[in-house]
């Protein structure tokens, strides 16, 4: 493959990439602009036009080994009927505690009133979403513009290229960060407490640091272009 064709390549490839993300931009706005809207009209409904309330149940089963101890235990507390416990915020009831037959654990069935839906929360829901959405419209617009840059480069080499590319690895630094708040934001729309967990995505980081040394690379390819250029 000569040179000539190596560089019309390229610029295909970014031509294809460019029309993708053109695509892609377009799609997301209009999924903005509907969360957008839908936000507020959530919002502005009562929160007691509609509601819907999610029981919760389960089991919660306790292991104990120690000898007497649970012979003890469990004759002091089976056929208990009182009692609550809390878990993530939300109380549950204890009911009827049953020992299983090798009399090694203790079952206790847990019953909640749950959560509730509101139009409020699913506001809160919904914004989330645009806000996500708005992260990924950066996102696509940085790529966007480095496939604009390869499709009319005459040299993958060239300045523009390669500070695009690095302005796709600042632009995934918000990601790296992104998916832990938006769960636990999410988790708690529909929950009876407030859990807020920081976290960093180890792929988005690698991502981030593959990216920037290939923007390495091609600048140094970039340097060793234009020493041979000036040799010649």
């Amino acid at each position: 493959m000569n040179k000539e064709n190596a560089i019309i390549r390229i610029n295909k490839i970014g031509n294809a990439g460019s029309i993708i993300a053109l695509i892609c931009k377009i799609l997301i706005i209009i999924g903005l602009v509907l969360s957008i809207i839908g936000g507020c009209i959530m919002l502005a409904m009562p929160n007691d036009l509609f509601s819907v309330s999610v029981a919760g149940q389960g089991t919660l089963d306790i292991h104990l080994t120690g000898e007497g101890i649970m012979d003890d235990f469990s004759t002091a507390v089976v056929g208990s009927e009182s009692g609550n416990i809390s878990f993530d915020g939300q109380d549950f009831e204890m009911g009827g505690i049953e020992v299983s037959e090798d009399g090694k654990t203790l079952s206790v069935p847990l019953s909640g009133e749950g959560y509730e839906v509101t139009p409020g929360r699913i506001a809160i829901l919904i914004w989330m979403a645009a806000v996500y959405l708005v992260l990924t419209l950066i996102m696509i617009i940085l790529i966007g513009r480095l496939f604009k840059a390869l499709k009319v480069c005459k040299s993958p080499f060239e300045e523009n290229v390669i500070k695009d590319m690095q302005r796709c690895a600042w632009g995934l630094i918000p990601w790296a960060v992104a998916d832990s708040v938006f769960d636990s934001l999410a988790d708690s729309v529909f929950s009876n407490s407030f859990n807020f967990r920081l976290g960093v995505n180890l792929n988005v980081v690698f991502a981030i640091l593959i990216i920037l040394g290939l923007a390495q690379v091609f600048k140094y390819g970039a340097m060793l272009q234009t020493e041979s250029d000036e040799t010649l």
